[in-house]
């Protein structure tokens, strides 16, 4: 019909061009022949993770050495601080010891509550003889 557009076809894919080999330059040995051929571990073993010195797992012996010393009324809380916040300490030993912290601090907050309830308790029942 007169006045229509012509239906458009596509464009025909173009074909890739081939891969080529770079080439080797005079003089240089077959393993520097391209960019991507370097010498060195496979890219697996490029980023596995390497332990720090902080990173180390902490032994049984010391962990055992630990909990005693952790044990000693003030020494223990003082060393608690010292490994929890304190630097050069193993990760799961200063992890360790602030959990060990916030385990005492609950601890101590429930003994004043049951404290007081204990204290309040007591003063409910008795009369009182001051007017």
């Amino acid at each position: 019909p007169f006045g229509q557009p012509e239906p458009q076809q596509p464009p025909a894919p173009q074909p890739r061009p081939a891969y080529q080999q770079p080439e080797k330059p005079a003089g240089q040995p077959l393993y520097q022949q391209a960019a991507y051929r370097q010498p060195g571990p496979p890219a697996y073993q490029q980023h596995a993770f390497q332990p720090s010195a902080s990173e180390e797992p902490v032994g049984l012996g010391e962990w055992i050495w630990s909990m005693i010393v952790s044990a000693i009324p003030l020494v223990g809380l003082v060393l608690l601080f010292v490994w929890g916040f304190g630097g050069n300490t193993k990760t799961s030993k200063r992890n360790w010891a602030r959990a060990m912290l916030i385990f005492w601090a609950a601890v101590v907050v429930l003994y004043v509550l049951v404290f007081l309830l204990v204290l309040i308790g007591a003063s409910a029942g008795r009369p009182s003889y001051y007017y």
